[in-house]
This record gives structure tokens, C-alpha cells and sequence, in this order.
């Protein structure tokens, strides 16, 4: 993932006081950026799970008909919920670093406003 300054250039104060040190405000709008950026891998990670649970349905029906396996269908479900679960890792430890999130209610709130956390 790479991330660039777009947008955060001309900010009002060169350096922001955050818990007893000064931060360049740049660096909080890179960030906040890489949050906004994690939340939506999350968001397609979890679009990728869905349609890899679909596909794992359908290998077990096929399987349980004697057609096939479903070997390559969970792995790929297994590997799609890892992307989904690391991508929801990354965004919390960004939204706490940069003092979006001081528990875990804040986090669960404001991902759900995104609409995109899976209950």
C-alpha cells in the first residue's frame, strides 16, 4: 500500500500537539489517509469472503453429490476471511494511532458507519 501527501498539503498548522508531543500535521492526514484506505480493503475483503463462501457452498453441495472436493473452496474462504480480519486489524491500529478510536465502541461505531463490519 502506498500512500501520498494528495490532500494534505496546506494544512492550518505546521504541527499538532498530541499527547505531549508536537506531530506534523501532514503526517496526521497521511494517517488519517491510510485509515480511510485500510477500512476499504476491509470493505472489499469482506465482498471477497462473501463470494468465496458462496463458491464453498457450492463445492460442498457438489461434494456431498460425489462431484469434486471442496479443498480449493476453503482454502480460498480461509484465505479471504484472513484478508477481511487483517484488514480490520490494520484500520483499528491506524484509528488508534491517530486518536480516532480511544476504545473498542468507538471502532465497532465508526466501521459500521462505513458499512462495513460483518456481524
Amino acid at each position: 500500500m502506498t500512500f501520498s501527501l494528495a490532500g494534505c498539503t496546506g494544512q492550518i498548522s505546521p504541527s499538532v500537539a498530541l499527547f505531549g508531543a508536537y506531530i506534523p500535521s501532514w503526517l496526521i492526514c497521511v494517517a488519517g489517509n491510510a485509515l480511510r484506505a485500510a477500512l476499504e480493503s476491509h470493505k472489499a475483503a469482506s465482498a471477497l469472503a462473501s463470494a468465496a463462501s458462496t463458491t464453498y457452498d457450492a463445492a460442498l453441495a457438489a461434494y456431498r453429490n460425489g462431484v469434486g472436493t471442496v479443498t480449493v473452496a476453503d482454502s480460498g474462504l480461509l484465505d479471504a476471511r484472513q484478508a477481511q480480519a487483517d484488514a480490520l486489524i490494520g484500520a483499528a491500529d491506524l484509528a488508534f494511532v491517530v486518536g480516532a478510536m480511544t476504545s473498542g465502541d468507538a471502532f465497532t461505531a465508526a466501521v459500521q458507519r462505513q458499512g462495513s463490519i460483518a456481524h
